[in-house]
This record gives structure tokens, C-alpha cells and sequence, in this order.
């Protein structure tokens, strides 16, 4: 297998070296965890993550009162800087790239 600095993943070659597997384009992996207080701002900076596509998922750690309406955080994901707040619920970040 060639590989530049720019390729990132695991790539799996059959015995003709054709790629069979590749994390770049089948499976999304766990870059980062992070979590957000309620009514707070989270910054996080993953450099490794460069040059990867990122998505993110949330999870509310909490119930919310039954008197009470939940609100998500934005998250906001630009290059390797990923940011959210906005949201009156704890709330744990995952940060999934390919």
C-alpha cells in the first residue's frame, strides 16, 4: 500500500492490492467526546481531524423537570474547531469523522 501524509484511516488490500476495506469511506470513528454544561459554551479543537469530514451527535444527560421544555445546543463545526452552547440541558458531544 502507498500512502501520502494526507491519507488518514486504515485501508485493507486483497492479495491483487485492491482495497477491500477503508475507514475513509465505509465507517464513521470516534475523533472526540466533550461535554456541555446547561446554559454554557463548550470550544474544542481536534488538529487530527484535519482534511476528515465531521459530524456530530448529541446526547441530554438529564431528565428535563416536567415543567420545563429541553433545548439542544448548536453545534457548530468549522475545520477542526468544534463549538456549541445555546442549550439548557447538559449535554455530552460525540465527534464522529471519516
Amino acid at each position: 500500500m502507498k500512502a501520502s501524509e494526507n491519507d488518514k484511516g486504515l485501508i485493507i488490500l486483497d492479495d491483487d492490492q485492491r482495497s477491500i476495506y477503508s475507514t475513509r469511506h465505509i465507517t464513521w470513528n470516534q475523533v472526540g467526546f466533550f461535554f456541555v454544561p446547561a446554559d454554557g459554551e463548550t470550544v474544542m479543537q481536534y488538529p487530527a481531524a484535519g482534511g476528515l469530514e465531521i459530524i456530530t451527535m448529541q446526547f441530554m444527560v438529564n431528565d428535563t423537570p416536567s415543567d420545563q421544555e429541553a433545548y439542544a445546543h448548536a453545534v457548530i463545526v468549522s475545520g477542526t474547531q468544534i463549538s456549541a452552547g445555546g442549550g439548557n440541558q447538559d449535554t455530552a458531544v460525540l465527534v464522529l469523522g471519516r
